[in-house]
């Protein structure tokens, strides 16, 4: 299934709610539904609720291998290391190669493509580990950088169990 047709079905949802519960929003409004839910005025509890809930399923359904092809239609699918199922793809248009992000931690790992020739910085090592700081920024160290899967599953893992001790 394309991001396109796997997204469809949301979009008509949600259009055909703000069809139905935007009576009271101000005329003009031109507002995502992260940005709508936090009028109270507008809407009554059942209404938030709602939208809360659109915008998780929203999230679940854009997060996943979907939009990495989405964003990289040149980056073979196959060449995807075998992530945990509770990585969440956080892939974002401006970076050079798809990016996921273990639970729970402030590290994103970028996967770069399996042939060297197509990546941005050919001598780079495929996989490379950001830390992220509390408010979500990057940490200019460390990093980890390998051309070796396991040894990125680890690094993370060792990182997940320090966290644990602390």
């Amino acid at each position: 299934m394309t991001y396109d047709a796997k997204m469809r079905p949301l979009v008509e949802e949600y259009n055909a709610w703000c069809w139905l519960n935007t009576e009271n929003v101000p005329e003009g409004w031109d507002m995502s539904a992260e940005e709508l839910v936090l009028h109270d005025e507008w809407f009554t509890l059942e209404q938030r609720q709602w939208l809360t809930s659109f915008i998780h399923r929203w999230d679940a359904a854009s997060k996943t291998p979907d939009t990495v092809h989405h964003l990289f239609s040149d980056f073979p699918l196959a060449d995807l290391p075998e992530l945990p199922a509770d990585w969440r793809d956080v892939s974002y248009v401006n970076d050079c190669c798809p990016s996921f992000q273990p639970p729970n931690q402030g590290l994103i790992v970028y996967t770069d493509y399996a042939d060297r020739s197509m990546r941005e910085v050919s001598e780079a090592s495929r996989f490379c580990v950001r830390h992220l700081d509390a408010d979500g920024s990057f940490v200019e160290e460390p990093w980890f950088a390998s051309d070796n899967w396991d040894d990125v599953l680890r690094y993370v893992q060792d990182r997940s169990n320090k966290e644990a001790q602390q």
